[in-house]
């Protein structure tokens, strides 16, 4: 445990580690019951000042940004209100926000995130998040990703969202219900984005090849 204190306390033998600020104002706190903690968005300017990867700041926010805790606007908020020549976790901050897509649209699981950063890292573009297909009888499904004008779906099956056999169910009606309008489904798991990059790389590279899309990679 780590605690942040607006001054010096004397030390605590054997407790935990206590940090001394004076940045760290009513702006960064959130609540645990009646324990106030640091927001979701002061942790992240915390992990950046701790050496944290941007991988790992990325898949926070985006966590964040899920159960609502925290924005892309919030994130520009910090960092203006607390950079300061020498001030830890700015520089990596200012990268996170030149990083992260400002689409609107949000990762639905960390599977999600890895796999737009394994993309990221090769130098592939992007596809459309949450990208929206219209069935034949009117209604919307979404699909994890697309790539404009190529009539495959990539989805990721991460545990949380792919385990339970209602949502197993859910997934093989919509891949049905789609197939009659000409999409194909690629897959990958969270085995592939943890131990296997290599073959999301070499299938997406292949599905831009085989529909003409140039790249730089």
């Amino acid at each position: 445990m780590e605690i942040t204190v607006p001054r010096r306390l004397r030390s605590i033998p054997d407790g935990p580690r206590v940090h001394y600020s004076t940045d760290c104002t009513v702006f960064d706190w959130s609540f645990v019951g009646p324990m106030p903690v640091a927001s979701v968005t002061r942790t992240i300017l915390d992990l950046a000042g701790a050496g944290a990867s941007l991988d790992v700041l990325e898949r926070v926010y985006e966590c964040g940004q899920r159960r609502g805790e925290t924005s892309f606007a919030a994130l520009e908020e910090i960092v203006d209100r607390l950079a300061r020549p020498g001030k830890q976790g700015i520089p990596h901050m200012r990268a996170l926000l030149e990083r992260v897509p400002r689409d609107g649209r949000v990762n639905a699981s960390e599977a999600e995130t890895r796999f737009f950063q394994i993309l990221r890292d090769h130098r592939l573009p992007l596809p459309t998040r949450q990208h929206m297909v219209e069935r034949a009888d009117g209604s919307l499904a979404f699909a994890d990703y697309a790539y404009e004008g190529i009539p495959v779906l990539l989805e990721v099956l991460g545990l949380a969202w792919h385990s339970s056999s209602e949502q197993l169910r859910r997934d093989a009606e919509r891949r049905n219900a789609l197939r009659p309008l000409g999409y194909s489904t690629i897959e990958f798991t969270w085995h592939h984005l943890t131990r296997d990059r290599d073959y999301v790389v070499r299938l997406v590279r292949a599905l831009l090849r085989d529909n003409n899309r140039e790249y730089r990679g």
